[in-house]
């Protein structure tokens, strides 16, 4: 009687590459699981196996099946990666412009500020109004300008990550025997007031009045200064009331 023919080269492929299960994924079958699926005598399987080395094959198929599935997972990341870089680079391009935005409005305010203050200081002292020294503060909220800076930090950080551009490069340099020079001006309250300046008198003397040293000012001050103080002195005690 003539022994059963297999196609061995099918059989070897179920057992190297698996076998499909109900959801189609491979299940690897031991030899005796094969055996039974392929109808098999297992020790035919087992000489067949042995002199063709099915188990090194098998785990070089699954190396490479392993290797092809990472491959595929990094590309779909990959370009999920860069959609979602592009996204966030748009999202800092618009942070970057907003602020830039409220910084010309900004720079516009203070334009229009500085137009009165120099209109209001050419008036005679007498004459500036409480409206007049509330135009004469600034115009720039130093906390608003804080605030802005530290968002264009933020979105400069942003786009320089989705850019791939977030490399900090730092160079220092020093020079131990390198001699520095300070020079310290010193001045004297009559000094500053007898500058032609009326804006810096201004503010000098609503700051000194603030502090409740205004008449310690007027007493200490030389007789060349005092009329100029007591003019805006009475201007900054009509608003205190």
């Amino acid at each position: 009687m003539a022994a059963p023919k297999y196609d061995w080269v099918d059989i070897r492929r179920q057992f190297i590459e698996g076998v499909p299960d109900e959801d189609g994924k491979p299940q690897y079958l031991s030899l005796a699981q094969l055996s039974k699926h392929a109808k098999v005598p297992v020790q035919r399987l087992r000489q067949r196996s042995s002199a063709e080395k099915w188990f090194q094959a098998r785990d070089e198929y699954r190396e490479k099946l392993a290797k092809v599935t990472q491959a595929k997972r990094i590309a779909q990341f990959s370009e999920k990666a860069v959609v979602f870089d592009e996204r966030s680079l748009d999202l800092a391009q618009e942070g970057m412009t907003l602020v830039s935005h409220r910084v010309r409005e900004i720079a516009q305010m203070v334009e229009i500020v500085d137009a009165r203050k120099a209109a209001i200081l050419s008036k005679p002292l007498e004459q500036i109004t409480e409206e007049d020294m509330e135009v004469l503060e600034t115009a720039v909220d130093a906390r608003e300008l804080d605030t802005l800076a530290k968002a264009a930090t933020s979105w400069q950080t942003l786009g320089q990550k989705a850019s791939g551009t977030d490399i900090t490069r730092m160079q220092i340099q020093q020079d131990i025997n390198q001699h520095i020079d300070i020079e310290a001006e010193v001045t004297s309250i009559s000094a500053e007031l007898s500058r032609d300046d009326p804006e810096r008198l201004a503010q000098f003397i609503m700051a000194v009045s603030r502090a409740g040293l205004l008449d310690d000012v007027i007493d200490a001050e030389s007789p060349d200064t005092t009329p100029a103080i007591t003019a805006v002195a009475s201007v900054v005690d009509e608003r205190a009331s």
